[in-house]
């Protein structure tokens, strides 16, 4: 009988494993599950059968549909959910750049809204189908018994799909009532934020994961990187807040957009209950030297009434008039 080891920090103790992760093969993606039989380890790796980086090195022409469909057919259901989150966050940038771009030319009138909020649907969208289609992995193919662990990891991608939600929402209110200003420049500098955040979840090693990198070193500049993002948007925030302020008012409180702004507030409840229970726990570590974890229990708890709130309340948010419900 074949035993999985479960427990990924007891794989990662092996000295057999910690030689085969200094190993280097530009075919091999990553280590993925070790089983003991009897006296026997045996180690499974995921394997590309062709080596990209070499393929775009010795190509001299871009590459035919064939050969694109036949290296995308090797390539683990895992990885097309990384790539979906490499994109998301990567495009991220562009929203907070225009947003960093509108405050510094003074320019905060409705119309640089659209854009911003038209660029921030692409990454949405990507981080919306890699949670999605993560959920369904982990359920079908790993077999976890669930679609969600609220995995540290899982969780950084979460974080900036709730903002970048609640954005989208904010960002039509203030096209429309000319409203909520500086509570939707604050959502998208939030989304960007948390990004940085999530990256520095998963690269530095010092969350629990069995999804996150190893230790290194990069952890130190994500979170310089992060605490400059910060207080250049906190110093722009306070800048320009003039220029912020409502041109209009919000209407009655049983109109669509007060449903819209209840959204709002439960998504970023959301967002910060969940920050809470991934954070505090190294938090804690850090100042206490004391381990301690936090897991489904209090997420399922504080989350899923919220989520049913959210549900509840897009009943008027889409069927109700712009101005009485």
């Amino acid at each position: 009988m074949k035993k999985k080891f479960y427990s990924w920090e007891e794989c990662m103790q092996l000295r057999e494993v910690q030689s085969l992760r200094k190993l280097s093969h530009p075919n091999i993606v990553k280590l993925k599950e070790v089983i003991r039989e009897n006296d026997m380890l045996y180690f499974v790796f995921e394997f590309l059968e062709q080596n990209l980086y070499q393929l775009m090195k010795e190509r001299d022409s871009l590459f035919a549909a064939t050969i694109l469909a036949s290296f995308l057919g090797t390539v683990p259901f895992d990885a097309h959910v990384i790539l979906l989150n490499i994109i998301a966050f990567t495009f991220l940038s562009f929203p907070f750049a225009m947003g960093i771009a509108a405050m510094l030319r003074g320019q905060l009138g409705a119309g640089w809204m659209r854009p911003i909020r038209l660029w921030m649907l692409v990454p949405w969208g990507a981080l919306t189908v890699g949670i999605v289609l993560g959920g369904w992995w982990a359920y079908e193919v790993l077999g976890w018994g669930g679609y969600w662990a609220w995995d540290p990891v899982e969780n950084a991608s979460l974080l900036p799909w709730l903002t970048a939600s609640a954005f989208l929402h904010s960002a039509m209110i203030m096209e429309r009532r000319g409203t909520l200003k500086t509570w939707t420049m604050v959502l998208l500098l939030s989304t960007f934020a948390l990004t940085i955040l999530g990256t520095f979840m998963t690269r530095s090693g010092v969350f629990n994961s069995v999804h996150a990198f190893a230790k290194g070193s990069v952890g130190p500049t994500f979170l310089v990187f992060l605490a400059i993002v910060l207080l250049v948007s906190v110093l722009l925030l306070g800048f320009r807040s003039h220029l912020l302020e409502a041109d209009g008012d919000l209407g009655s409180v049983l109109s669509r957009d007060a449903a819209f702004i209840g959204n709002n507030l439960l998504f970023v409840a959301v967002t910060l209950t969940v920050l809470i229970g991934t954070t505090f726990p190294l938090i804690k570590e850090a100042l206490t030297g004391e381990q301690i974890s936090v897991g489904e229990p209090y997420f399922n708890a504080m989350v899923v009434p919220m989520s049913i709130g959210i549900v509840f309340l897009m009943v008027p948010s889409c069927w109700s008039k712009t101005k009485q419900v």
